[in-house]
């Protein structure tokens, strides 16, 4: 048995050693793919050429999509999902999805409506960062797979642990109802009824009993967030399979890509943090998927992240400096000198191959900015970030990573041993330019 076991263990680990290598191979090529991209698409181009950019981005976010969910399935297998637990407003939460799934719906022609209650402005303990992603899964799935001009419908409920309904309000005059419009028009009446009826819980599209995560709340009550759409539904069938790995319920009928890992990175994401997550579907008239989170006493306090998200650093002086960056892939060296030279050509760029000289070149030119990459050819990013923190005349200096490396424990590693940031490749270069923006303004 303890052969046995070993032997898994080491299985388990070459696999991990595996998709980290293959995130960073996929990644790098992808930096330059999107990273130019981008670029071009801010340019002055003839409608069939933005056209053209407009598809590559649109292609490649979607298979470096396809790469994190392969990467976060591998994660949570191997036990090394991390989680930040804290009380998350649930009005708060659904909000930012709404922001980033608007465009997906205004090109489907689907509208989205956010019932807000007094249960919506509750808080749930959960990772603000993992519930969003779950959220976000789930209603682009609802809007993908809806019907032309269809809806989709986002509102909450109170429950006890056990399951039976505590509270659900009708909606009056005071609950708002927050609608993302393709056109001008508002949502079928009924859609926006919340309903009164006692739920009961479907044991065979949802898990009652979470497997152990990190966080273990105890809490008394529960808050359910329902998304509901107008779609062609699910059978029975289909049901059963929808949180199974790499399963995708009508593929073959369907044009809409993906791993089928979706889904089942949301199920272990949601157990992970104590919840339940199920799914109510009628075929011919939509589906009801839902996510169930412990309840936090954390009422009266709004503990809302990314309260200065947007908000730049306004410095008195110009926004210039000089930037050593620590890079042995010329296409990526090339992609930062065209990204500075558009958006801020009064920055100096010094760029270095080779890790064991990097310490020397700081000292040299005393930069404003690092960017340190961590495959170089000599010498691994890590080892190097710690040369440049033991110096004396250089550790001051902020680092900010840029790796195809995106694995949890890395980022967090680095971090912890003080890089100011770290940026995964492919890089966005709206976030590049504000991480930029942001240290050497405030030198």
């Amino acid at each position: 048995i303890k052969t046995a076991k070993l032997e898994a263990e080491q299985a388990n680990l070459a696999k991990s050693e595996f998709l980290s290598r293959m995130s960073h191979e996929l990644r790098t090529p992808m930096n330059s793919i999107l990273g130019f991209a981008q670029l071009m698409g801010m340019g002055q181009l003839n409608p069939s050429h933005k056209r053209g950019v407009e598809h590559i981005i649109k292609s490649g976010k979607h298979l470096l999509d396809l790469i994190n969910e392969v990467l976060d399935l591998s994660r949570i297998e191997a036990g090394k999902l991390s989680l930040m637990p804290e009380p998350v407003k649930v009005s708060v939460v659904i909000s930012e999805t709404l922001d980033i799934v608007q465009n997906l719906a205004s090109a489907k022609n689907v509208s989205i409506g956010f019932v807000q209650t007094k249960v919506s402005m509750y808080h749930v303990l959960a990772d603000n960062q993992k519930l969003k992603q779950v959220l976000i899964n789930l209603v682009n799935n609802a809007i993908k797979y809806n019907r032309e001009g269809g809806s989709v419908t986002i509102e909450c409920s109170e429950f006890r642990v056990s399951g039976s309904k505590l509270y659900s309000e009708p909606e009056t005059p005071n609950s708002e109802l927050r609608t993302l419009n393709p056109k001008p028009r508002t949502l079928n009446p009924k859609l926006r009824t919340l309903n009164s009826e006692p739920e009961t819980l479907n044991p065979e599209s949802g898990t009652r009993n979470p497997e152990p995560g990190t966080l273990n709340p105890e809490p008394e009550t529960r808050i359910r967030i329902n998304i509901k759409d107008t779609g062609k539904g699910i059978s029975p069938e289909g049901v059963e399979k929808l949180f199974t790995p790499f399963q995708r319920i009508g593929a073959e009928l369907s044009e809409i890509e993906g791993t089928g890992l979706g889904l089942t990175v949301a199920k272990k994401l949601v157990e992970a943090m104590h919840g339940t997550i199920g799914v109510e579907s009628t075929v011919g008239v939509g589906s009801t998927f839902w996510v169930e989170l412990p309840q936090t006493k954390l009422q009266t306090a709004t503990i809302e992240k990314g309260e200065n998200l947007g908000k730049s650093k306004t410095p008195e002086k110009e926004n210039k400096g000089l930037v050593l960056y620590i890079e042995d892939n010329a296409s990526n060296i090339e992609l930062v000198e065209q990204i500075l030279e558009i958006f801020n050509p009064e920055i100096v760029l010094v760029t270095e191959t080779y890790g064991k000289r990097a310490v020397k070149h700081a000292n040299d030119y005393k930069p404003d900015l690092i960017l340190l990459d961590l495959d170089l050819p000599d010498l691994h990013g890590s080892k190097v970030f710690e040369r440049l923190q033991a110096d004396d005349n250089v550790k001051n200096i902020p680092v900010v990573i840029i790796s195809a490396d995106a694995m949890t424990k890395q980022i967090d590693k680095l971090i912890k041993q003080g890089a100011k940031d770290y940026l995964t490749k492919p890089i966005d270069v709206v976030q590049f330019l504000k991480v930029v923006e942001e240290y050497l303004g405030s030198r």
